[in-house]
C-alpha cells in the first residue's frame, strides 16, 4: 500500500531538511516509463 502525504506534510518535511521547494524544478522529475509511483497528475 502506498504512503499518502499531504502537501502540508511535504512542506514540513522539506523545511526540516532545509529544502526550499520554490527552487525545485518539478518539470525535471522523470519517472520510469509506465510508472507513476502513485503520484496523481493534474494532466489526467
Amino acid at each position: 500500500m502506498a504512503e499518502v502525504m499531504s502537501m502540508e506534510d511535504i512542506r514540513t518535511e522539506a523545511a526540516r531538511l532545509n529544502i526550499d521547494l520554490s527552487g525545485v524544478d518539478w518539470n525535471s522529475i522523470r519517472l520510469p516509463p509506465g510508472e507513476d509511483c502513485g503520484i496523481k497528475s493534474v494532466l489526467h
